[in-house]
């Protein structure tokens, strides 16, 4: 008899340990992929950025050469 009651215990203490590291590592894989989807956001902005402030350069040299000239 306590030989069955030590095995269930062990059992379901097993079975609550096994979904607590699932959900840990559900939790963390979705926490990555928001960090990830937030840097792909913040590149895609900075590229947008930098290409409008390379036509405000371009744009400010044409301005200078013109008023030089």
């Amino acid at each position: 008899m306590k030989h069955s009651a030590l095995q269930r215990i062990s059992t379901e203490l097993l079975v609550i340990v096994l979904g607590v590291l699932i959900a840990l590592w559900v939790d963390d894989w979705r926490q990555t992929r928001a960090e990830e989807a937030l840097q792909r956001q913040l590149v895609s902005r900075m590229a947008t950025e930098l290409t409008a402030d390379g036509a405000d350069l371009a744009n400010g040299d044409y301005v200078i050469r013109a008023r030089l000239w």
